[in-house]
């Protein structure tokens, strides 16, 4: 998912939102966006209340502690395009090995998976902010290799 600005990207969220709600055609990535929407209630609220005003991750909201509602749909949807195009080379070989555990262990659930990678790229992208730097996708991997590792 490309866009510019926290403003927009928000808008597109607002805007599939309502998309959902009005029963219109969905693009294939606004697809994507409002399967992750649907499996976030959570956030459902904050998005209604978004069309009339705007999100402040300052406010108190009464759903569970949400740093930022729009950052953690956006790394589902980030985790989702690398598993499409397996990049970085390798992420769906690991994805499927961390998944396949799970089935093991039969201890988590496929949504929880999804958070600890998504806790790994979060990780990857706020040092590669922090050193001004593109995300080193090398340490993402064994990062993410290391979830397999500790099952």
């Amino acid at each position: 998912m490309f866009v510019e600005t926290r403003d927009e990207t928000r808008k597109f969220f607002y805007d599939v939102w309502h998309k959902i709600f009005t029963s219109a055609t969905l693009s294939p990535l606004e697809t994507i966006v409002a399967d992750v929407i649907k499996k976030h209630p959570e956030y459902h609220k904050i998005l209604d209340c978004s069309v009339n005003g705007s999100f402040d991750s300052n406010e108190p909201n009464d759903s569970a502690k949400i740093d930022n509602p729009f950052l953690h749909m956006g790394l589902h949807i980030a985790l989702i395009e690398q598993l499409q195009t397996d990049r970085p080379k390798g992420v769906r070989r690991i994805y499927s090995q961390i998944i396949d555990n799970l089935r093991t262990a039969n201890t988590n659930t496929l949504h929880e998976a999804e958070h600890a990678i998504m806790q790994c790229l979060s990780d990857s992208l706020w040092t590669a902010s922090r050193n001004g730097q593109p995300p080193d996708e090398g340490v993402y991997l064994e990062n993410l290799e290391k979830l397999i590792l500790n099952k």
